[in-house]
Formats: structure tokens, sequence, C-alpha cells
């Protein structure tokens, strides 16, 4: 494993052993794939998974109603800081997409991030954290057209504006 896959490999099994434990119905996905795909109105940008082994398909993940917590890495293109005596580092939004009732009782969003922050923390040699970005903001340019009736009360998506380590040195040493 490489690159950004390092640190996400690392932060998902965090948030798969500690995150909402109590709960079941939780996908924590890795990093997502961003692939045009026809919805009726024309190609759009989703996010999706490879499942099924070699003849596998890929499946979107944006948003599955069935979940109590859905969370996905939106890799995006660009490597920063790719200098010579740089540390590489590429812009990561950390996904989520939770159902405050269940979690909480209430909606308690404040609380939501912070529970995502304390395990966020522990890696702070390998991520920044810029920012929070809520509602559909949270897909940044990823299409949203058909997420829109998901966008309310007891769900609440937010997503983690990061800049995580790029890890090269295993291709260094082969």
């Amino acid at each position: 494993m490489t690159g950004v896959e390092v640190p996400i490999s690392h932060i998902r099994s965090e948030f798969e052993a500690k995150l909402w434990p109590q709960l079941a119905n939780k996908t924590f996905y890795g990093r997502a794939f961003r692939n045009l795909v026809d919805t009726g109105n024309g190609e759009q940008l989703v996010a999706q998974v490879f499942v099924g082994g070699a003849d596998g398909d890929y499946r979107d993940i944006m948003f599955e109603d069935t979940l109590n917590v859905l969370c996905f890495f939106d890799v995006q293109e660009d490597v920063n800081n790719a200098g010579f005596d740089q540390q590489p580092k590429r812009d990561v939004n950390i996904v989520f997409a939770v159902n405050l009732q269940t979690l909480y009782g209430q909606r308690n969003t404040e609380r939501a991030y912070y529970d995502v922050f304390q395990i966020l923390r522990v890696f702070s040699f390998e991520i920044e954290v810029k920012k929070i970005v809520t509602g559909l903001n949270a897909y940044g340019d990823l299409s949203t057209e058909r997420l829109k009736k998901y966008d309310m009360h007891p769900w609440h998506t937010f997503a983690f504006q990061t800049m995580m380590r790029v890890d090269y040195r295993c291709l260094l040493t082969s």
C-alpha cells in the first residue's frame, strides 16, 4: 500500500474500531473513486467503490438509507507540496452521512463532529484538518442530484476537509 491509501487505511481502521461502536448498520468505506455515471440527466460525477472481485463492478456509495452511518474518503486530484524537499500531501474530504436520531436520540451535530475529531487527532502526523463543511456542500463537486431528499432530519451530512500525507517511502526501498 502506498500514497494516500496509507493514512486512509489507518484512519478507516480506527473509525471501524472506535467510532460509534454501539451502532449496527454502519459502513466506513476507504477511498472512493470519482466516476462519471449516466444518471438519466446526463453524466454526473459520483463516488463509487469497486465491489465483487475480478468480475466486480463499481457501486454508488454516496447515500444508503439502510445505514445509520456512512463514511467514505473523497480524494481530490492534485498532489500538493510535490517539490523534492517537501512532504507531498493530498486534499481528502472525509464524508459522513449519519442518522443523528439513532446516534444520540436528538439532533446533536456538534457531538458528531467532536466524536470524529477525537479519532482524527490521533493521526496529527498524517493529517491536517482544514475545516468542516455541512449539508450538500460536504460532497464538494460530486453530484448531489439524487441526494437532495435525504438532506433533512434525522440525517446530517458533513465532511472534514483535510490534507493527508502521501507515503512514497515504500517505493524508495524497492
